[in-house]
């Protein structure tokens, strides 16, 4: 679980870098980012990791088709 939360954090970080670059690609590093993490919440039974990422990969495909507009 170490090294998926490991690429959990470093898709978050470059996927938030793109997007400042106005790149629609960050919105897929965060979806990848966002599953990951909720692996490592069901793994780990950490119901608050799943609070914050369940919506949060909602959010972010919601954001991805608006990105278009």
């Amino acid at each position: 679980m170490i090294i998926l939360s490991i690429i959990a954090g470093v898709c978050e970080l470059v996927g938030g870098w793109i997007l400042g670059n106005k790149k629609r690609f960050g919105f897929i590093l965060f979806a990848i980012s966002g599953i990951c993490w909720i692996i490592v919440g069901i793994h780990k039974s950490l119901p608050g990791l799943l609070i914050v990422c369940i919506p949060g990969l909602f959010i972010n495909t919601r954001n991805f088709r608006k990105w278009k507009k």
